[in-house]
């Protein structure tokens, strides 16, 4: 099987989180088990794009307009020379009303050059054979825009025994004297973080020995200006080798998100991120979440008005040393390694070189 791969990214950039995810470590996964081949795409290997069976689009991978409209032409004659085109989307970036979601943050703008470009990439979901996705609400939405591909739905794995996941957890004795409360996450979740500023706030008044460990988008920072900062703690975004050590450091981490369209189409990565290094979560209580399996303690759902309670919940559970990380981190490795779960990546890339069907989504 060849596969020829368009990454959204640099594939050699150490702080490239997306194509790694949901695309590079399962294709070079199925080539060391399996025999697949696969290049990503450069302008000295497009020839080999009309020897590929499949051809495998991530997400919006052209930098410009100019390279989009190369891409599509090049994309659109590998279709007819019969090699099957794929369009991987790991959340809803065609959501008709994502800059409305945005735009009553204090935080976020919308960057309108970069949505633009983002939005003409939908000339792929014209184009498609195939989707691929990690959940059925993002399938579903996607053919709601008149996407006929089909849709085939691959629940996130993740290479666990990459080094980046061999980082050492903390003791029990060194979390708990002192806990830390984390977030992480990148842009347009300004109006999700909103939503923990009041309980974050009162919980960091009531605990002094509570940090709140703020990580990668920096800008969220001035949300929290009412809390100490000795009780603050800013990190920069790090390479994605680093990531699972730098997760390591909370002992509760706060996925907070709005209940619209763009949110409900999202994974539950970030549990399974957290949850490999031994860090339950406290989620609000929309899709993917509600929907996600429970791994011991994690995760715990909370209403809008319900996080404060949530949070010293848990607090209290870490200092009675009710829960368990080792164990969780185990669990969780074993439920979403990629090596336990590579044969749907096989068997979705078999049925893709396959015939054309008519559109319908497979959960794998």
């Amino acid at each position: 099987m060849k596969i020829y791969v368009f990454p959204e990214g640099d594939p050699a950039d150490p702080e490239n989180f997306v194509a790694p995810i949901r695309l590079l470590d399962p294709l070079k996964a199925l080539s060391v088990k399996y025999g697949v081949q696969f290049l990503c795409h450069h302008p000295y290997l497009e020839s080999e794009l009309l020897n590929a069976d499949l051809a495998i689009v991530q997400r919006a991978c052209f930098n410009s307009l100019r390279e989009l409209n190369h891409g599509l032409m090049l994309l659109h004659k590998a279709r007819r020379a019969g090699v099957r085109i794929v369009y991987e989307l790991d959340d809803h970036i065609f959501c008709p009303n994502l800059p409305e979601l945005i735009a009553a943050s204090a935080v976020d703008e919308l960057d309108e050059e970069a949505y633009n470009l983002t939005q003409a990439h939908r000339e792929i979901l014209a184009l498609a054979d195939y989707l691929t996705c990690p959940t059925e609400p993002l399938a579903e939405a996607l053919h709601q825009l008149g996407c006929a591909a089909k849709a085939l739905v691959i629940p996130t794995s993740l290479d666990f025994n990459r080094a980046r996941w061999s980082s050492t957890l903390l003791t029990p004795q060194e979390t708990k004297n002192h806990l830390h409360i984390g977030w992480s996450g990148g842009s347009r979740v300004g109006r999700d973080l909103e939503i923990i500023v009041p309980a974050l706030t009162e919980i960091l008044r009531t605990h002094p020995n509570v940090t709140l460990v703020v990580a990668g988008s920096l800008k969220y920072a001035r949300l929290f200006s009412g809390i100490q900062s000795k009780q603050l703690r800013l990190l920069e975004w790090v390479e994605y080798d680093s990531y699972p050590a730098l997760l390591s450091i909370f002992d509760l981490a706060l996925i907070p998100m709005q209940d619209h369209a763009y949110n409900r189409c999202k994974s539950a990565l970030k549990v399974i991120d957290h949850a490999a290094v031994g860090v339950p979560c406290i989620c609000s209580p929309i899709a993917p979440y509600i929907t996600f399996p429970k791994l011991d303690c994690t995760p715990v759902l909370a209403l809008d008005e319900e996080w404060l309670m949530r949070i010293e919940e848990v607090l209290q559970s870490n200092r009675a040393g009710e829960l368990h990380r080792e164990q969780l981190a185990k669990d969780a490795r074993q439920r979403y390694g990629l090596r336990e779960n590579l044969s749907s990546y096989w068997s979705a890339f078999n049925e893709m070189i396959a015939e054309p069907v008519d559109s319908e989504f497979v959960i794998r």
